[in-house]
């Protein structure tokens, strides 16, 4: 299991400029895994921002070599009226992983897919968030 060295490889590939300048300003890089307490705050500056969500991973194992198969849940969290600039974040991620070289420590990275993209209004009428399940193969 790498899943640490995974998380870490993920974080690498979307913290480039393609990503976070369209992220907010207020923390750089607005890539988290565990959102700080005044983003819950309300205040609107603090968007848009991405974080890390829930992890799945099952087995992808050769005769010889232990490998994971990882779904991978990142989140996007902003606040424009407009679902474009969300889209527009959601596409610079994919961008930067889809079919993208992950070096994730200790293993052969085989592909990385994305599995699905859920776009919903959150219930405080501000917030858009999207749900992005991303497919991790590798070995080792």
């Amino acid at each position: 299991m790498r899943m640490k060295a995974l998380q870490q490889a993920i974080y690498a590939r979307i913290n480039t400029p393609s990503v976070t300048s369209l992220l907010s300003a207020e923390y750089s890089p607005s890539i988290f895994t565990t959102v700080p307490q005044q983003i819950d705050s309300g205040a609107d500056k603090y968007f848009p921002f991405v974080s890390f969500g829930q992890d799945t991973l099952g087995p992808y194992d050769t005769k010889s070599v232990d490998g994971g198969d990882v779904i991978v849940q990142l989140d996007v969290w902003a606040r424009k009226r407009s679902m474009l600039d969300l889209k527009e974040i959601c596409d610079a991620i994919d961008t930067r992983l889809r079919h993208q070289p992950l070096s994730i420590t200790g293993t052969t990275h085989i592909d990385t897919d994305l599995e699905s993209v859920t776009i919903i209004d959150d219930p405080d009428g501000k917030t858009t968030h999207a749900v992005m399940l991303f497919r991790v193969l590798y070995l080792g």
